[in-house]
């Protein structure tokens, strides 16, 4: 984030972020509708954020959008190690999602420390969110077109 322009720089990764989340998340891709009500975020403040020039959220609204998508990790937005982090345990969701787990089970074990029930949070809200995003989808289907 070097250059003459930081606060830009940080736009720009949120930005990409939001963008990478809503179309990779376990239960995407979503549209920005889907995304706007699953968040309680406005879709018209959602895709100022992920256009090209950014816009900037306050921290509130950074942790809402996280806490919405099953992201107990705020910091997802901003650091791209944290991004990186989380988008390997949404990799696993998914993939076990791909496999027709619907649920599961961990324990506790020495190796795990105290990430164990960080994990099961992280996956019980995104089966939440997966849920919220299926009937929102089934909702839209049904819809009359306009």
């Amino acid at each position: 984030m070097t250059g003459r322009d930081p606060q830009r720089a940080v736009r720009a990764v949120i930005a990409e972020h939001l963008r990478y989340l809503r179309e990779n998340h376990p239960e995407g891709p979503l549209t920005l509708d889907q995304f706007a009500e699953i968040t309680g975020v406005g879709r018209t403040r959602l895709a100022a954020a992920e256009s090209a020039q950014g816009a900037n959220l306050t921290m509130e609204t950074m942790v809402k959008i996280t806490a919405a998508m099953g992201i107990a990790r705020p910091a997802y937005l901003i650091d791209p190690e944290v991004f990186r982090e989380v988008n390997r345990e949404l990799d696993l969701v998914k993939a076990l999602r791909e496999r027709g787990a619907t649920s599961m089970a961990l324990r506790a074990s020495s190796a795990a420390g105290g990430a164990t029930p960080e994990l099961a949070d992280l996956l019980a809200t995104m089966i939440t969110v997966g849920e919220e995003a299926r009937r929102l989808q089934a909702r839209a289907e049904s819809s009359p077109e306009p």
